[in-house]
């Protein structure tokens, strides 16, 4: 019990002291705005395991969990690669959080899977906390707004058809933009 106590008390620790840094650097680089959730900020300032660039102006983020050996995974890949390729430059952006044992598997499943968006491997992503996840569902997903806020979230066989509807997320934060300047 002592040990989940001490877990949550460090992922709310981590939360907030790497938001701390997003707000110092909306002060400082107003034209860098949105800015990024808490997470994928911290994740962007690992070196992925491939030589994909996180989109720091994406509206909607995609953070994904997976792994090479996890079947789901592996057989929505090419889905999510498709989804990928359309999302590419228009408001939003995946970043894989990779669970896999080492660096060099996850690297040989981001050449075998032609995975082309970010992906932070084991090395790097040990010690951050993977948001709002229940349990051990894989693969799994979570999507978030520019400021990091939760919009939706699924595992399992539903997170590639989630992804394919990454349109109706990005529309969905044009319009809270519009609505917030009126």
């Amino acid at each position: 019990m002592k040990n989940i106590i001490y877990s949550m008390f460090a992922a709310l620790a981590f939360c907030a002291v790497t938001a701390l840094p997003a707000a110092a650097q909306e002060d400082s680089a107003a034209e860098e705005k949105p800015a990024l959730p808490a997470l994928t900020q911290a994740l962007s300032e690992k070196t992925p395991v491939n030589s994909a660039k996180l989109n720091k102006k994406a509206s909607v983020f995609f953070v994904y969990k997976s792994r090479s050996t996890c079947g789901i995974c592996v057989a929505e890949l090419p889905m999510i690669n498709k989804a990928y390729k359309e999302m590419k430059g228009k408001g939003a952006e995946i970043v894989m959080y990779n669970i896999d044992a080492d660096d060099a598997t996850a690297k040989s499943w981001a050449t075998k899977g032609k995975i082309k968006f970010p992906m932070i491997g084991p090395k790097d992503h040990r010690g951050l906390p993977f948001p709002y996840t229940k349990g051990g569902l894989l693969p799994y997903l979570v999507v978030l707004d520019a400021e990091g806020n939760k919009l939706d979230e699924a595992g399992g066989n539903k997170v590639a058809a989630m992804m394919a509807n990454w349109k109706t997320y990005v529309t969905k934060m044009k319009k809270q933009k519009k609505s917030k300047k009126s």
